[in-house]
């Protein structure tokens, strides 16, 4: 015979899962990227800032990827986990085989917001969203992207801070650090963290 919870118990049980999980974001997220490390690259690559309401479109496929040293990688269908729309949106149709030749508009909303839209081949608006933004050290704004996958007993969080700026060719610098973690039940435990920077080739000046 099943006993249904009290309301007193269930807002017991909701308020225990919501300071769990706020526990859990303030361990994981870092608020930032290291400022030196972006200093490092904003001085390697000659990074400006990304301009106020001018849009710009840049491949989807990096050019280059920094633990990759000298050598770029390989523009296939089946090597897409870099493309730079899964720094904005991780649930994108990773199985489309022209997902890797399609691009990505940029465009600063405002003091608050960056707008990104996924166009195919022939420029046409498959996917957008609109992610809120912060300064980092100049010229750098960041993104943050969190997602949460919940399954019976081991539970992921994964927190991802994005840094933009352009380089000196205006191709795009995409800085990253990541936090993983996971929870078994509801008990946050740390998995791993790390840092990267991808360049992605700008295409053209898109205007409307």
């Amino acid at each position: 015979m099943r006993f249904k919870e009290t309301p007193t118990k269930l807002i017991r049980r909701c308020t225990i899962i919501i300071v769990v999980c706020a526990i859990a974001l303030t361990i994981f997220s870092c608020g930032s990227i290291s400022p030196k490390y972006l200093q490092n690259i904003s001085i390697d690559a000659g990074a400006e800032k990304i301009n106020e309401e001018q849009t710009y479109v840049f491949e989807n496929f990096p050019t280059s990827i920094s633990n990759l040293g000298e050598k770029p990688p390989q523009k296939t269908a089946e090597n897409v986990s870099d493309c730079l729309w899964n720094f904005i949106d991780g649930k994108g149709d990773k199985n489309d085989s022209l997902f890797y030749r399609y691009n990505v508009s940029l465009e600063l909303k405002g003091k608050r917001k960056v707008l990104f839209k996924l166009l195919d081949e022939s420029g046409s608006v498959i996917g957008k969203k609109t992610k809120k933004r912060k300064s980092e050290i100049a010229p750098f704004v960041s993104i943050t992207h969190t997602d949460f996958k919940f399954y019976f007993l081991l539970n992921t969080l994964l927190i991802q801070t994005s840094a933009l700026a352009l380089d000196k060719n205006k191709d795009l610098i995409l800085s990253y650090e990541y936090k993983g973690g996971g929870f078994i039940v509801l008990f946050p435990i740390p998995i791993g963290t790390g840092l990267d920077t991808h360049i992605y080739k700008r295409v053209s000046l898109y205007l409307f």
